[in-house]
């Protein structure tokens, strides 16, 4: 899990749309599967406080954050998932995660190219 906070610029009339690609890092990989499925998750993650140890107040807390977009389970390699999500205007936070299903031996997951742009 990462949490980046958005440019100014991240608005109705500027960068409003994240866009990329996901996958299982096939480069390292030997087996050419992850332990168990994984689920790529984008959240809004703007209620969230910054803390000395980085972890979200609302995660604490037991709240929910929007789900903005979020992958079909995947455990095998090779397997390329886009996606292209329209950003809330008052959306200051964001969260990519990664998310295992049992074990994550060999879950080497990545994110391709995940890039803000306009509409």
């Amino acid at each position: 899990m990462v949490d980046y906070t958005l440019p100014d610029s991240t608005t109705s009339d500027g960068w409003c749309v994240l866009e990329g690609k996901t996958a299982i890092n096939d480069k390292n990989n030997f087996f050419g599967k992850a332990g168990s499925p994984l689920t790529f998750i984008i959240l809004d993650a703007t209620e969230c406080a910054v803390e000395a140890d980085a972890k979200c107040a609302l995660e604490q807390s037991g709240v929910a954050m929007p789900i903005l977009w979020q992958s079909q389970p995947v455990q095998y390699t090779e397997i390329v998932q886009s996606f292209r999500v329209e950003l809330p205007a008052t959306m200051t936070r964001l969260r990519l995660e990664v998310v295992a299903s049992g074990s994550n031996a060999c879950a080497h997951a990545v994110w391709l190219d995940p890039k803000l742009v306009g509409l």
